[in-house]
């Protein structure tokens, strides 16, 4: 760590301030980011019936979801899937509060809201007669934006003098994470298939903060600007392991093992700024810089992401399908990583029914709970989601001269929509701008988080 610049003490508002609201905003982003596993889904399937797919996964979703669905894909293919867009809104209402000499309080709101579009996956796959299929895959389980700001501004009279306060927060912060590997599955007995994939981990995260903070008492003015910002890049790789199993006709059992993300590489740096002005009648202007840097370069192993374990059902009716499945997040500690996480359960359901043999309707339940502790302090966040979906998949085939090695191209689209609400809460700031760092208070917040996704997916299967 390398430190240059001198710093003076000024006035508890002028110099606390900017600290304590940038420490909140910055826990509460990364919280938000952290808490969501799965963000959209990766496969045609699993966007039809909210990613129930351990015991029937046989589309391009195969090597993420359950490998050993993989051998079941009757032809070689091509997948791209995308989910169109993806909107978020998060908002926390009074997370910061400020407790005015007068008696009076501020208070402001955090928000964010993001449009982006989501390349979620591209899958090759081919088929080596009827017990051995092979894939190549690139999977985007994360792809988040956060971009935040809150402004407070008021009056307030202390000691018989009159103070003016005004104070601005922005905060951003881009995360993104990449698997790209081989898949292989095998059919070992009419009914029972195993199968493994294993990714290389490509993770990127970005953080900056910027904080402007001023205060006038008549001819006294001081101001403070503070800057963060951070990169962080992993390079890792995670193994995924699956069987299948129809215990009896028409029913079918499915596992999955995810192993934790293994972080082999990180490259990355932190920088801070903060410059401290005051301009007084009496004596010189004065500034105060504090500029500090930190190399965050680490060779691992290091487990990064936890461990997860799949477990589903699923029954053939024989116009479509209906499966349940839970899956059980390990838990992880390493702060330094952002993942810190307790045991956690989830479950999803969902069908699907084909009107026609050219024509699928799918629908499905979701939770996505958050593996994150329950507030204390005003570095952490809590939010579980409830989703569902719902959506449809249409087929085209297109007959090939005799000459060609298949009878004909089949040419599918799908359309799916997600909803997920999420509910939790946010430890949020009541502040004394007179006040020790020490005599803040934290208080919980409820929260209230919206994301709406348009999956499409394409595929052609020869």
């Amino acid at each position: 760590m390398a430190r240059t610049g001198v710093c003076l003490c000024r006035s508890a508002c002028a110099w606390a301030l900017p600290w304590v609201l940038g420490a909140v905003v910055v826990g509460w982003s990364v919280g938000v980011e952290a808490q969501n596993q799965d963000p959209f889904f990766l496969s045609n399937e699993a966007a039809l019936t909210a990613g129930a797919v351990t015991a029937v996964s046989d589309d391009s979703g195969a090597p993420w979801y359950n490998p050993a669905g993989l051998v079941t894909i009757e032809r070689s293919s091509i997948n791209i899937n995308s989910s169109a867009f993806v909107l978020r809104f998060r908002k926390a209402d009074n997370v910061l509060r400020l407790r005015l000499p007068d008696g009076g309080e501020d208070r402001a709101t955090l928000r964010s809201l993001e449009v982006s579009s989501v390349p979620s996956s591209l899958v090759v796959s081919r088929r080596y007669g009827d017990d051995f299929s092979v894939a190549l895959g690139v999977f985007v389980p994360q792809q988040d934006g956060i971009d935040v700001s809150a402004d407070l501004n008021n009056a307030s009279s202390f000691d018989g003098a009159q103070f003016d306060f005004g104070q601005r927060l922005t905060w951003t912060q881009e995360h993104t994470r990449y698997h790209v590997g081989p898949s292989a599955a095998w059919r070992l007995a009419p009914g029972l298939r195993v199968g493994g994939s294993f990714f290389a981990v490509y993770e990127r995260i970005k953080l900056k903060e910027e904080f402007l903070s001023g205060s006038i008492a008549q001819d006294d003015r001081s101001f403070v600007f503070e800057r963060f910002r951070s990169e962080l890049t992993d390079l890792g790789t995670q193994l995924v392991l699956g069987v299948q199993w129809e215990m009896v006709p028409s029913l079918t059992l499915g596992v999955t093992l995810r192993s934790p993300v293994v972080v082999l590489s990180r490259t990355g740096e932190a920088e801070s700024l903060v410059s401290d002005n005051r301009v007084a009648p009496m004596g010189p202007p004065a500034l105060d810089l504090v500029f500090e840097q930190q190399n965050l370069d680490a060779t691992g192993p290091m487990f990064s992401h936890p461990g997860r374990v799949h477990a589903g059902l699923s029954w053939d009716f024989g116009r479509g399908h209906v499966a349940i499945e839970g899956d059980v997040t390990g838990s992880v500690n390493s702060p330094e990583l952002y993942a810190v996480n307790d045991t956690v359960f989830n479950v999803r359901m969902g069908a699907n029914y084909y009107t026609s043999p050219h024509t699928e309707l799918g629908f499905g339940l979701f939770t996505d709970y958050s593996g994150r502790p329950r507030p204390t302090t005003f570095r952490e966040v809590r939010v579980d989601y409830y989703g569902a979906t719902a959506g449809v998949a249409m087929s085209t085939a297109r007959l090939l001269a005799d000459s060609e090695p298949s009878d004909d191209l089949i040419f599918t689209t799908t359309i799916g929509l997600r909803y997920s609400l999420g509910l939790g809460e946010v430890a949020g700031l009541v502040f004394e701008p007179f006040d020790r760092l020490d005599d803040t208070e934290t208080a919980l917040v409820d929260v209230v988080f919206h994301e709406i996704g348009v999956h499409v997916g394409s595929a052609i299967y020869f």
